[in-house]
């Protein structure tokens, strides 16, 4: 199991040979993990903030911290402070990570979840669904 820490730099070390480093495949890989775990390694997954990395972006910082205040809420696991820094993980500008007009954006206007809506990232509702 990786941390989100881990997942990070994986993503960041992945930068160096591709554009996104792969990011959706780290992120989902790490969802899949903190599920199958109990809460104990979930708590474990998530409590250290992120290292820093120039080539992983504010709106991909934010997208985590979003994720980790999502996953943790749905599972019961205490949230770690460090997803309520608001200078590093919430977002001046409404970012929406699928290209999307008209109904298709006021639909995710009001179906995204709460941790991800407040910083400004709009994704629907049943974006972290898994099967």
């Amino acid at each position: 199991m990786n941390t989100i820490d881990e997942v990070i730099k994986l993503i960041n070390n992945d930068k160096l040979k591709t554009e996104d480093g792969n990011f959706s495949i780290h992120i989902s890989n790490f969802i899949d993990d903190f599920i199958r775990s109990d809460n104990k390694i979930r708590s474990n997954m998530i409590s250290n903030e992120p290292s820093e990395y120039n080539k992983i972006s504010k709106k991909e910082y934010s997208y985590v911290a979003a994720l980790i205040e999502r996953l943790a809420d749905y599972y019961g696991v205490d949230k770690p402070l460090w997803i309520y820094n608001k200078d590093k993980y919430y977002l001046d500008n409404p970012y929406f990570p699928i290209e999307c007009k008209g109904r298709l954006r006021w639909f995710l206007l009001i179906d995204s979840p709460v941790p991800f809506k407040k910083r400004n990232i709009f994704v629907s509702n049943d974006h972290f669904i898994r099967v």
